[in-house]
Order: structure tokens, then sequence, then C-alpha cells
């Protein structure tokens, strides 16, 4: 499927995020001259695809998100705006903080939501953000110094 064809997930999800800031949201397509994007330090970004519908997400997804379930509910979105069976999905996790750095693994939370929705295929780096500052940019571990830049 061309990806100017698949819609940004974003704007699927906008009715199922209601608690979250409306500058998280996007509301215009994807097609060869943009991109979807979103900015994390510790927590997960998390990439959806149904490569049998028009539908993709970009979610972000900390201890919170996890915790109110901001990934099952985008997931849900595919299903209902799209058709897309979770049996279909791609997911990917993006690197993040985990234990022993973060009391709670959300990464493996992500994980069993995805599965208990049908989602068979899941990539999980079990990168985590904190173990490798030359790499990564950790908000706790550097202990809220801003980026120099995007790494």
């Amino acid at each position: 499927m061309e990806i100017k064809s698949q819609l940004s997930m974003l704007q699927a999800v906008s009715a199922a995020m209601t608690n979250f800031s409306p500058a998280a949201m996007a509301s215009s397509p994807i097609n060869e001259e943009s991109c979807s994007g979103v900015y994390v330090a510790d927590c997960c970004a998390v990439y959806l695809v149904d490569p049998k519908t028009p539908a993709i997400g970009l979610v972000h997804s900390g201890r919170k998100g996890t915790e109110l379930g901001v990934v099952p509910n985008a997931i849900k979105q595919m299903i209902d705006r799209f058709g897309s069976d979770p049996a279909n999905m791609i997911v990917q996790l993006s690197p993040c903080i985990r234990p022993p750095h973060y009391e709670v693994d959300f990464a493996a939370q992500i994980v069993r939501q995805c599965r208990a929705l049908g989602v068979k295929e899941i990539h999980d780096p079990a990168v985590c953000t904190a173990c490798d500052l030359d790499r990564y940019y950790s908000y706790r571990a550097e202990k809220g110094k801003p980026a120099a830049c995007l790494r």
C-alpha cells in the first residue's frame, strides 16, 4: 500500500485520546511530502501498522498513557475506523526507560496490552534509554537537563 493512501492514525485516534493535549494530535493525512512524529525522552513511541488497510499510527505512551490504555485505544480506533484485524498488525516499540532505572516496565505492559487484543507481530528492542546516554536522551537519568540536539 502506498504511503499517500495511508492516513495518519493520530487523526483516527484523536477521539479516543480526549484526556490528552490537542497539541499532541495530528489532523492531516500522511503523504509523500509529510510525516508524523512524536517526541519522547523516556516514554515509548509505539508505531502501529496494518499492511492490509490504510491505517497506521504513532502513539506516545509512558507510564500514565500506558495505564490509561492509549495503545489499546489506538488499536481499537484502527479496528473501528478502518476494519483492521489486530492479527494483521505490526507493532514496533522504541527504546524507552526500563527497570532498574524506572520502577515500572511500561514497555512490557504495552506488549501485554497488544497481545490481549490479538496482535501477533510485536517488535520490542528491549533497549533502555537510561542505559546508553551516548546514544539516547533520558530525562530521568540526565535529571531533566534538556537534550542539546536530537540524537
